[in-house]
């Protein structure tokens, strides 16, 4: 296996490893055509028990996850993860994308919802931003205030 390294400003990055998770071929071909080029490795899975089982064999960076599966939701995988180290980020996908569902990813801990049919710039955008996120982890500053009298 080849393995790329990327830059950012602060040095070099290995590729992103994504779990690809949707029940149609079409899903995961658009991907693979959308992020060739890219540094990213991804690992199709059709249904949540082939990515349970994905997620046990390795780990990723991000999941793609269809909305609606064969055997489960979104919701399954994101509690698949929730115990994980380091967590991947979770980008759900879905023909019925909408403002409620879009909340709801987030509210719950997804890190985005994309819409289908895939558009390439956005998914171009979600991906590299999910990347760039994982690449360079913010972290919250603490901060000590003084002491009012």
């Amino acid at each position: 296996m080849v393995t790329r390294e990327f830059t950012l400003e602060s040095g070099p990055v290995q590729e992103i490893r994504i779990l690809s998770v949707s029940s149609t071929e079409e899903d995961h071909a658009a991907i693979f055509h959308i992020l060739d080029e890219l540094p990213f490795v991804v690992t199709p899975a059709r249904s949540c028990r082939e990515a349970a089982s994905a997620l046990s064999l390795g780990q990723f960076g991000i999941i793609l996850c269809e909305s609606d599966l064969p055997d489960g939701t979104w919701l399954e995988i994101l509690n698949q993860i929730s115990g994980v180290r380091e967590r991947p980020l979770l980008i759900v996908t879905s023909r019925l994308a909408d403002e409620f569902l879009w909340a709801e990813v987030l509210n719950l801990g997804g890190y985005d919802l994309l819409a289908k049919p895939f558009s390439r710039q956005e998914v171009r955008h979600v991906l590299t931003s999910a990347w760039v996120q994982k690449a360079i982890p913010v972290h919250p500053i603490q901060t000590t205030s003084a002491a009012t009298s």
